[in-house]
């Protein structure tokens, strides 16, 4: 299979006994894909020590990873949205944050002064 695969390269004498946590991070990185940018086909991995790839499409990986009926990948990813909302929340607040940190203000007076200071007239008012 060629074209929209996404490949996972590992090096590990005994791949056997870590195939099936290799497949579970492929479907992850499939789920964190939310909007389907790269529209992946397959999923495989690369045994470096073996020279080998194992290789399964993504309907397949999804059939075998289900205990019913085979979801569909747009509602498993929003499912896991759903789950990881409030850990994407806090990263993007703490790099915001890094991005944009607020100054310092060394006492109520310098604070008073800084709200003193604003034209009143030039700032916006938002309804």
């Amino acid at each position: 299979m060629k074209g929209r695969t996404l490949v996972d390269i590992k090096a590990s004498a005994k791949p056997a006994e870590r195939c099936d946590i290799w497949l579970n991070q492929l479907l992850g990185y499939l789920l964190l894909d939310r909007f389907n940018i790269f529209c992946w086909e397959a999923v495989a991995v690369y045994l470096g020590w073996h020279a080998m790839i194992l290789l399964a499409s993504v309907q397949h990986l999804l059939t075998v990873s289900s205990a019913g009926a085979t979801p569909a990948l747009s509602d498993l990813r929003a499912e896991f949205r759903k789950v990881i909302a409030d850990e994407l929340d806090e990263a993007a607040t703490w790099h915001l944050r890094d991005r944009y940190p607020v100054p310092p203000i060394t006492s109520d007076e310098a604070a008073h002064d800084l709200v003193a200071s604003v034209d009143r007239r030039s700032v916006p008012i938002l309804r």
